[in-house]
């Protein structure tokens, strides 16, 4: 919806002043929420200290694992498990945990279904999802 150049012009300026803020005030870590492929963006977002992006939307062709290889560490990221992975049952759930798990065990990310949570996941599906998630961050 709206160009890089046209960001850099009218909305990096006040991106960056809030930022420079939230670092004078000890905020060092901080995130974007946004739908879509942000990747044009991403490189402005860390130059003013925008450091976390949510929900990193997997349709949306937004990867962690290719996020993870162009900037490293430097962005954090919240989401990137594709809700429609999550419909399909286990083996997708597994395979979708698996794709991700070099970011999981790397650090600096959050691993969640990208999005709000569709009417196609059955309760049983999802369970199932935060029981593997669970596992794979190492919480149970």
């Amino acid at each position: 919806l709206l160009s890089p150049e046209m960001f850099r012009k009218l909305i990096l300026p006040r991106y960056r002043k809030a930022m420079d803020l939230a670092h004078e005030k000890g905020v060092h870590l901080t995130w974007y929420d946004s739908d879509g492929d942000l990747r044009l963006f991403l490189d402005d977002y860390l130059e003013v200290g925008i450091n976390c992006l949510a929900p990193c939307e997997v349709a949306a062709g937004m990867s962690a694992p290719e996020l993870r290889a162009r900037w490293g560490r430097d962005l954090r990221l919240v989401g990137a498990i594709d809700k429609r992975e999550i419909a399909k049952g286990r083996a997708a759930i597994d395979a979708e945990i698996e794709r991700n798990r070099p970011v999981i065990e790397d650090g600096g990310f959050l691993p969640a279904i990208d999005h709000s949570i569709p009417t196609d996941v059955s309760l049983d599906n999802y369970r199932y999802f935060l029981e593997k998630i669970q596992q794979a961050v190492g919480v149970v």
